[in-house]
C-alpha cells in the first residue's frame, strides 16, 4: 500500500545502498465463497465437483442419544444452496468419481473404516474394500479415468497405499520401501503414477511412485513435513501442506520431473528417544482370509469371520460414584448424598438419593433407572416429605403440604433428532400414597402423555431455535377425580455470544366432574427449589422459582413469561408470573408478579466413561418489585442428579 512504498522511499533516501525491507510470504488471500458451520458443526474435507462449482464436504449430524455422526453434502458455490446426500452413513473423506456421478469414501463404523462407494443421487452406499480392526482404509482417490481408487491403508503398524478397481473390488498393495510408512495418495494425470507422503529418511517430503513398477523419486526436501498433496490436472502441479514453527503453509510445484534425494536424519540426532517396537496383534483365529474381492496377487486382509460368536455387552461393566448435592434458596437449604452405578455407554443407570434439610424443604430418599434402549426406559421410586407452609416467609397454606408422598413411577421415552429438529414423546403412569394436606389421605393415580420439540435453522454464527412442549395428565387424588395440560413456547435467536429468548408456559387444571373444585393437592404452586427426588414429569403442577418461596403465585391455573439475555454463561432475566384469572382477560394480566435476576445454568447428559450420572447445577439470584417480596435480593443455588 502507499505507506509501505513511502517508509521504503524514505529508507533509500537515507541509504541509496540499503537493501528495501520486502515481505517473504504472499499477501492474505480473500474469501471467495464460505459455507458458514450449521448449529456450531463446521464443514470438512472439502472436494471440487467435476463442474466446477459444487463441493462435496462433509458434517457432523446429530443421531439418537447425543451423538454426532458425519454424513455427506453437497455445495453449491454459486446459490449458496447445501443438499444432504446421506442419512446416517459415517462418511468422511469423500472424492468425487470424474463423472461426477458417485464418491469414493471411507465409512468408520464400529471401529472399523471400510472403503465405500456412494451414490451422489440417492445417497445409497455399498462396500468397495471392507475394513477390520488391523486394517484401516484412509483418504481415497479416483484415478483420472475413474476404474480405479488408490486410498491410505493401516496394517501392521505401518501406513502403506493400495489400489482397488472400482468393479471387482479387487485390491492390490504398493510396495513398501525400506519399511517406511506412504501415505495420502493422489493420482498424477497420465494415472500411471502417484504423489504420495514418504517417511523414508525419517521427515515426510513428497514422492512420486508408479502405479506398475518401478523405484520411487524423491520430489521435496524439507525439514519439516509434508502433508495433504493434491494434483491439478489442468497443469500437472502439486498443491501441498508443509509444516514450519510458525504453523502451516500453502505450497505448489510446478512440475513432479524433479529427482532429489532422500531427506535423512543420520548420527547422535536420531532417534530422540528410543524406538519402541511393541505392536498390538489380533488373535488371527478370530478372522478369516477368504474374500472374493481381494486380488490373488495382492495381500489377504483379515475379515471378520461371522461364524465366531461375538460377546453381547449386556449391561456393561458397573461402576460407583458417590457424590454430593445440594439446594439453597427462598424456602431454605437441603443436602443430598447420591449414589450412582452406571456403565461405560451409560446404557443403564441408577441412581440413589437420600437427604434432609431446614424445616419444610423437600426431605427423603428416591431411587431412579435409565434403561436406553430403543423406547427408553425409566423407572423411579421415592419417598419425601415438603412442608411449604412451614417455611420462614412462606404464602403457601397448610393444605399444600405434603407430610408425606410414597410412590413409583413408569416411563416410556422415545426420541428422534437431527441438527434442523428433534423430537421425543413420553409416556408414564405413576402410584403412590399421599397424606398430610387436610381432606387428603389416600392414594395418588395418574396417566401422563408428553410432547417436547425443536426446530432450529442457522447461518455462519446467527441461530434461531422454535422449542415446544405440552403434557397432558389424567389422574385422582384420594378418589377425587383431576385433569391437567400444560404446554409451552419458546424462542431462541442467537448471535454470535449473544442469546436472547423469550418462553411462555400456560398450566389449567380441572376436576374430571361437573361442579367439583380441583383437588387442593393437584392446583399450580409457583416457587421454591426444583424437587431432588422426583421426575418433573410426576409433578407438573409445581413450578420451581428458586428465588421466592413456594406459593409466591397458586390457584388452578398458571401464565408465566420469561424474557432473558445472555452473554457467554450469564444470562440476565425478567419473569412475569400469575396464577389467578381476572374477568374476561385471557392473559390475566391483573394478577402478574415480577421476578428480576441473573443466573447461570450447567447441565450435562450421563458420562458413562467417567462414572458420572445425568448433572444439573444452577446458580443466581434476583429480585421482585412486587409485594410480598418487594426490593428483597435473594440469592440461590442447586446441584442435582438424574439417571
Amino acid at each position: 500500500d502507499t505507506a509501505t512504498l513511502r517508509a521504503r522511499e524514505r529508507l533509500l533516501a537515507l541509504d541509496s545502498l540499503d537493501v528495501p525491507p520486502f515481505d517473504s510470504f504472499p499477501a492474505p488471500r480473500r474469501a471467495r465463497r464460505t459455507l458458514p458451520p450449521v448449529n456450531g458443526r463446521s464443514h470438512e474435507w472439502p472436494r471440487w465437483m467435476p463442474d466446477g462449482v459444487q463441493v462435496l464436504v462433509t458434517r457432523d449430524e446429530v443421531v439418537d442419544h447425543g451423538a454426532t455422526r458425519p454424513d455427506l453434502f453437497l455445495w453449491n458455490t454459486g446459490s449458496g444452496g447445501v443438499r444432504r446426500v446421506t442419512r446416517g452413513a459415517g462418511i468422511r473423506q469423500a472424492d468425487p468419481s470424474p463423472d461426477g456421478r458417485e464418491a469414493v469414501a471411507t465409512r468408520c463404523h464400529a471401529g472399523i473404516c471400510s472403503l465405500v462407494l456412494v451414490d451422489l443421487a440417492t445417497g445409497r452406499w455399498r462396500v468397495l474394500a471392507p475394513g477390520t480392526p488391523d486394517v484401516v482404509w484412509h483418504r481415497p482417490r479416483f484415478s483420472p479415468d475413474g476404474s480405479q481408487v488408490a486410498a491410505s491403508l493401516h496394517e501392521g503398524g505401518a501406513w502403506g497405499v493400495a489400489i482397488v478397481d472400482v468393479r471387482s473390488g479387487a485390491v492390490h498393495r504398493l510396495a513398501v520401501a525400506e519399511g517406511a510408512s506412504r501415505y495420502a495418495p493422489s493420482w498424477v494425470s497420465s494415472g500411471r503414477e502417484l504423489v504420495v507422503v514418504s517417511e523414508r529418511g525419517g521427515i515426510a517430503n513428497l514422492e512420486i511412485v508408479p502405479v506398475d513398477s518401478g523405484p520411487a523419486r524423491t520430489i521435496t526436501r524439507v525439514t519439516g513435513a509434508v502433508l495433504g498433496p493434491d494434483v491439478n490436472r489442468a497443469d500437472g502441479s502439486v498443491w501441498f501442506l508443509t509444516l514450519r514453527s510458525g504453523g502451516y503453509d500453502v505450497r505448489r510445484l510446478p512440475s513432479v520431473d524433479a529427482s532429489l534425494g532422500v531427506v535423512a536424519i543420520h548420527g547422535g540426532l536420531a532417534p530422540v528417544a528410543p524406538p519402541t517396537m511393541v505392536t498390538a496383534v489380533l488373535d488371527s483365529t478370530r478372522f478369516t482370509t477368504h474374500d472374493a474381492r481381494l486380488s490373488d496377487s495382492g495381500p489377504r486382509f483379515p475379515i471378520p469371520d461371522s461364524r465366531f460368536p461375538s460377546v453381547e455387552y449386556g449391561l456393561g461393566p458397573r461402576r460407583w460414584r458417590v457424590l454430593p448435592g445440594f439446594t439453597y434458596g427462598a424456602d431454605g437449604a437441603t443436602g443430598t448424598l447420591m449414589v450412582g452405578n452406571i456403565d461405560p455407554i451409560a446404557r443403564l443407570s441408577v441412581v440413589a438419593q437420600a437427604g434432609t434439610g431446614t424445616p419444610g424443604t423437600w426431605q427423603g430418599a428416591s431411587i431412579a433407572a435409565a434403561l436406553r434402549r430403543a423406547p427408553e426406559l425409566g423407572v423411579s421410586l421415592w419417598s419425601v416429605r415438603y412442608e411449604p407452609s412451614r417455611q420462614p416467609g412462606s404464602l403457601a397454606p397448610s393444605y399444600l403440604d405434603m407430610e408425606r408422598y410414597v410412590g413409583a413411577g413408569v416411563v416410556v421415552r422415545h426420541s428422534v433428532t437431527s441438527s434442523a429438529a428433534s423430537h421425543q414423546v413420553a409416556l408414564g403412569a405413576t402410584a403412590g400414597r399421599l397424606d398430610g394436606p387436610p381432606f387428603v389421605d389416600g392414594d395418588r393415580l395418574a396417566a401422563v402423555g408428553e410432547w417436547r420439540g425443536r426446530i432450529s435453522r442457522s447461518s455462519g454464527t446467527t441461530a434461531l431455535h422454535v422449542l415446544g412442549s405440552a403434557s397432558a395428565s389424567l389422574g385422582t387424588t384420594d378418589g377425587y377425580p383431576w385433569r391437567r395440560a400444560v404446554g409451552s413456547l419458546g424462542v431462541v435467536s442467537a448471535v454470535g455470544r449473544w442469546q436472547v429468548r423469550g418462553d411462555w408456559l400456560r398450566g389449567d387444571g380441572r376436576s374430571r366432574r361437573e361442579g367439583w373444585p380441583l383437588p387442593a393437592a393437584e392446583q399450580f404452586i409457583v416457587g421454591g427449589s426444583p424437587a431432588p427426588y422426583i421426575e418433573p414429569l410426576w409433578m407438573s403442577h409445581r413450578i420451581a422459582l428458586p428465588a421466592v418461596p413456594a406459593g409466591f403465585a397458586r390457584g388452578a391455573e398458571v401464565d408465566l413469561l420469561r424474557a432473558s439475555v445472555s452473554l457467554g454463561a450469564w444470562e440476565g432475566y425478567a419473569t412475569w408470573v400469575s396464577a389467578g384469572r381476572a374477568p374476561g382477560d385471557f392473559l390475566r394480566r391483573a394478577g402478574f408478579r415480577r421476578l428480576l435476576g441473573v443466573e447461570r445454568r450447567f447441565s450435562v447428559s450421563p458420562l458413562g466413561f467417567v462414572s458420572l450420572p445425568g448433572l444439573t447445577s444452577r446458580v443466581g439470584a434476583a429480585w421482585s418489585p412486587d409485594t410480598p417480596f418487594a426490593h428483597q435480593l435473594r440469592a440461590y443455588a442447586s446441584l442435582a442428579y438424574s439417571p
